[in-house]
């Protein structure tokens, strides 16, 4: 990703301080939700 004059950018650059907190809280959940899916998938529950 580029900024207005061109230069190459990380995207986390854009996030605030709050934004990346929320993220990461976001992934986590995300994570443990996907692992829990899994699980239930292994053992035939779903």
């Amino acid at each position: 990703m580029t900024d207005a004059s061109g230069e190459e950018v990380a995207f986390d650059a854009f996030w605030s301080d709050e934004d990346r907190a929320n993220k990461e809280l976001w992934l986590k959940k995300e994570s443990a939700w996907i692992k829990n899916l899994k699980e239930k998938i292994d053992k035939g529950e779903f």
